[in-house]
């Protein structure tokens, strides 16, 4: 007995023993798989910056250290490692990146990774905060990240916004091709750009700027900027505040914070703007924010009241000021001064004219507070998407998409600088009807213009008779004793590339040749030319002659002489021989019958017989090169915008501006024909008559 105690005792032992190595055993190995399992980011990764204009690259990770370089908002970078640097808002992480052979470091708070995202665990175990998301009607889509800011920010209320119109249907709403209502920077990438007809110049392969630096935003970055599921971080989601203002959350230490360091940054401006607050009953945040927006924070002539002419008038909020053909910033200080002058009990109410920084600052705030503020338009974002005045969904405050997200950043940062970030907020998030269920993505992956559009096309230096860009298939018969010919053709984007050029031995019977124009952004265009070749005619057909013009082996005449009438068509058809019962017409570069009148670059002479065209000749005024039979100041225009890279020119325009007839086109050209339009010289029409000029 005493021996089965002593044996149970040591069982028991023993059992203790073991217990203890298994959990001094187990708890490393546990927190070794708790490692394991974490997500990990694998480098190298791709990521996109994501700051406005553009983030600095250092050679060390903190503020201090000299920028290397810079990248632009929305341009891609490889991320290499992260490592611990300066803390900015709160993150130590910084990335070592590699861009365009620069190996430096970007802070993470400005770098949005692509292709990796950690397992996030659930948080849909706050059951009293899922029936609040049932009750508000959020779609699935919405959940998560709404369970996430939940989780973090307990106090924040989110509210639903019913919109009871498809995201689709509005998205087609603010859409306009005929005239957009939404713009982004041009600095920004071509596939947040619109490529419609009224936006975009084929031409000159360049965007419209409807205010300086801003262009018409592309329907992708519409949708990706107006989707509210995208903006459903800590930072964005203040683009949904309310805007109204609450004394216990908008302070004066707050918005004296958010004046630091701007040209506003004293006890005047920060009396006017909480003034303003009480006043307009709108948050003096969003009211400071807003005119960092829109002067910057430096200021601009439209708060220094030094304008000539406007002396004295101020305007802190760009009221009124819009236009395109006109300078918005005038037209806002025409606001300061005449403003609602029909209306001279709203003129009072808004205390016009503006005549000091304290009027226009207040004002300004009563104009924000009457007409959007109050009126179903109190958060950044409904500000710039107006959603609920259904009548044309026009009356929005601003044109810039980017705005909503500019005011959120500055709106976190206050909030965060000041230490209240956590206390009550109310988010009023916009809900629609129908939505996608996967959220609009983001532009920036699509990069280059999409013109493919083919300036022009020539057969043996000739211009392919009846060219205009807008038509993509071509027929004609050829008769001649040579089966051989070379094809040429020119795009309007210089970058664009064109497949199907080059030299062609024609079959008897139908040739068909595709011509491929590829734009910068992968999208392609198609060209058919068919020509029905039916071999040598009875006898070859000569040449034109002439004894005044100068006929080029290229088919381009030269010699039209103003002063001898031979820049007239009726004079050219005289002095132009034809043999072989062959017949002369004379059109103009677009296909219009010509037989009187002045010629201009690019008119076209047909050499026909029995109505078939058997010779095709290019009339070239030395000067003319926008093909409108005058040389003056519109032509020196065009030449500086060519040698200055902004459009290109095709062969014909090109042989009219060597007015000088030498190696090459240059500013010497534009000089002979600056003399000429003041009087000083002529200009020969003869070939290499102008080169002692």
């Amino acid at each position: 007995m005493h021996f089965k105690n002593n044996h149970n005792e040591m069982n028991k032992n023993i059992k203790t023993v073991i217990a203890v190595f298994l959990i001094i055993s187990i708890i490393p190995l546990v927190f070794f798989l708790s490692r394991d399992t974490q997500a990990e980011m694998v480098f190298p990764v791709e990521a996109i910056i994501n700051v406005y204009p553009s983030l600095n690259i250092r050679p060390e990770p903190n503020r201090n250290s000299t920028p290397i370089g810079s990248i632009q908002d929305g341009e891609e970078v490889l991320l290499l490692e992260n490592v611990l640097g300066e803390e900015i808002d709160g993150d130590t992480t910084w990335y070592r990146i590699d861009y365009n052979n620069l190996d430096g470091y970007v802070s993470a708070q400005y770098v949005t990774i692509q292709g990796w995202s950690p397992e996030l665990p659930s948080v849909a175990d706050d059951q009293e905060f899922e029936q609040y998301l049932n009750e508000e009607g959020f779609p699935s889509s919405y959940r998560q990240a709404l369970r996430e800011l939940h989780k973090k920010y307990p106090n924040w209320k989110f509210t639903a916004l019913k919109i009871n119109t498809s995201f689709d249907s509005m998205l087609n709403n603010q859409y306009r091709p005929e005239g957009s209502i939404n713009y982004i920077p041009s600095s920004y990438p071509d596939s947040f750009k619109s490529t419609a007809s009224k936006d975009f110049n084929k031409e000159t392969n360049t965007w419209v700027e409807y205010e300086p630096g801003w262009v018409a935003a592309s329907k992708e970055a519409i949708s990706y900027y107006m989707d509210p599921r995208n903006s459903l971080d800590e930072s964005q989601i203040f683009m949904f505040e309310s805007l109204s203002y609450n004394p216990e959350i908008h302070t004066s230490e707050g918005a004296a914070k958010l004046l630091a360091g701007t040209f506003m940054d004293s006890d005047y401006y920060l009396n006017a703007y909480m003034q303003a607050a009480e006043i307009s009953q709108v948050s003096p945040y969003h009211l400071i924010s807003r005119t960092k927006v829109e002067v910057g924070a430096q200021g601009s002539d439209a708060t220094s009241g030094v304008v000539p002419g406007l002396e004295g008038y101020y305007n802190f909020y760009s009221i009124g000021a819009f236009g395109s053909s006109t300078n918005p910033l005038i037209n806002g200080l025409y606001y300061a001064r005449d403003g609602e002058s029909n209306n001279p009990a709203r003129r009072e109410l808004l205390r016009l004219p503006w005549t000091s920084q304290e009027k226009a600052i207040i004002g300004g705030s009563i104009f924000i507070g009457e007409d959007y503020i109050n009126n179903y338009q109190n958060t950044p974002y409904l500000q710039k998407f107006d959603l609920l005045h259904n009548l044309n969904y026009l009356h929005q405050y601003m044109t810039a998409i980017i705005s909503p997200s500019t005011d959120a950043t500055n709106m976190y940062n206050a909030y965060k600088n000041q230490g209240n970030l956590g206390e009550a907020k109310e988010f009023l998030i916009p809900v629609f009807s129908s939505i996608p269920e996967m959220n609009s993505p983001y532009p920036g992956e699509i990069s280059g213009t999409p013109n493919n559009w083919l300036r022009s096309i020539y057969i043996d230096d000739a211009l392919l008779p009846g060219f205009q860009t807008s038509i993509y298939q071509y027929e004609f018969d050829l008769n001649v004793p040579n089966n051989t010919i070379t094809l040429n053709a020119n795009s309007y984007n210089p970058y664009a590339t064109i497949d199907g050029v080059g030299t062609y031995t024609l079959q008897l019977g139908r040739n068909a040749i595709k011509l491929t124009v590829t734009a910068t952004n992968g999208t392609q265009r198609f060209y058919e030319i068919i020509i029905n070749y039916q071999g040598q005619m009875e006898h070859e057909v000569e040449k034109v002659q002439s004894d005044v013009y100068q006929i080029q082996p290229n088919g381009y005449i030269y010699g039209l002489d103003e002063k001898s009438g031979l820049d007239l068509a009726e004079n050219a058809k005289q002095n132009i021989k034809t043999v072989d019962g062959t017949s002369l017409s004379i059109v103009s570069a677009d296909g219009q019958e010509k037989p009187t009148g002045k010629l201009a670059t690019g008119d076209l002479l047909y050499q026909k017989k029995d109505d078939e065209i058997v010779g095709t000749y290019t009339f070239i005024l030395l000067g003319d090169i926008n093909g409108d039979g005058f040389v003056d100041i519109l032509d020196v225009d065009t030449l500086m915008r060519y040698l200055s890279n902004y459009i290109q020119l095709n062969d014909v325009n090109l042989s009219a501006a060597n007015v000088l007839q030498d190696a090459e086109v240059d500013i010497f050209d534009v000089d002979l024909m600056m003399r000429y339009i003041c009087g000083y010289i002529d200009i020969d029409q003869n070939l290499n008559a102008n080169l002692n000029q």
